[in-house]
């Protein structure tokens, strides 16, 4: 038996009813409609070339390194102690729901490609291939960024997931949920990382593209109210710590909004390198 659990129907039908108003309600609402009155804010340059092979890089690096440290696992023997866990995220050694964690999963997918359709609708229905491109590859861009971190973060830190923690779990369950990799690749949480930075990136495009001011406000706390589900239903299923959601929404939410605001026509972005260090201005 569980020591703790959480009420499936309490997490899982907030969430699945936070995607079907971002989709349902934005499309009764004959999705956004572009401003007229402004020139499409955002550009690709040869930079961008850069930019993505250095994700590119970065993820894949990451993923090898994950690869290479899973040939030195070593599943615990035993139940590890909660009391090594700080106070704050002690809660969450009690916490186990497997349903929850798939339903989540489904959540995750849907809004990744909810987010991008709706901001990219406005731009479709005009026919603005060009620009259309444009969103394609920035949003391409947040995402393969957001996935390199996360597993270099895991590569690095192998922090044990929260259920190893909770005595709760039969010791058959325990011994095959330790035995996989996977169980120290609790920090940070690469659902919430993604979620965050396609709502942040979301938010930052619908401010520019879409009218009228009220629905925008709307698309933009609906968007990041479904990614804070997502970031609870990650504690709540026993599969990260809260400190792993949190480090995961601010990476994610850095990502999603640097990445449209170094593409704004009129913004001024310039790296500079000196000796060790490396500096980034950005204006707007």
């Amino acid at each position: 038996m569980i020591t703790r659990t959480v009420n499936r129907r309490f997490f899982c039908q907030p969430l699945k009813t936070g995607l079907l108003v971002f989709l349902m309600g934005f499309s009764a609402a004959g999705g956004a409609s572009v401003r007229s009155e402004r020139e499409f804010p955002f550009r690709l340059t040869v930079m961008d070339a850069v930019i993505g092979a250095g994700g590119s890089v970065l993820l894949g690096s990451g993923i090898l390194a994950g690869y290479l440290q899973q040939k030195h696992y070593t599943p615990p023997a035993s139940l590890l102690n909660p009391g090594t866990i700080a106070p704050f995220d002690r809660s969450a050694t009690t916490m186990y729901h497997p349903t929850l964690d798939k339903a989540g999963n489904l959540l995750l997918g849907g809004f990744l490609l909810a987010s991008p359709s709706v901001a990219g609708f406005g731009t479709f229905r005009n026919g603005e291939w060009k620009n259309l491109f444009t969103l394609a590859v920035l949003y391409s861009e947040t995402v393969v960024y957001s996935l390199a971190v996360s597993s270099w973060s895991k590569a690095l830190v192998s922090r044990y997931r929260p259920y190893l923690y909770n005595s709760g779990i039969d010791q058959e369950t325990r011994l095959d949920l330790a035995s996989h990799d996977d169980a120290r690749r609790s920090f940070f949480s690469r659902h919430t990382i993604l979620a965050f930075s396609s709502a942040v990136f979301f938010s930052t495009v619908a401010a520019d593209l879409m009218e009228p001011e009220w629905y925008t406000r709307a698309a933009q706390i609906t968007s990041l109210g479904v990614a804070t589900g997502i970031g609870i239903s990650r504690v709540a299923s026993g599969e990260h710590f809260t400190s792993d959601v949190l480090a995961g929404a601010a990476a994610g939410a850095a990502i999603g909004f640097l990445v449209p605001r170094m593409h704004r026509s009129n913004s001024g972005t310039t790296i500079s390198c000196w000796g060790n260090g490396i500096a980034l201005s950005l204006s707007y």
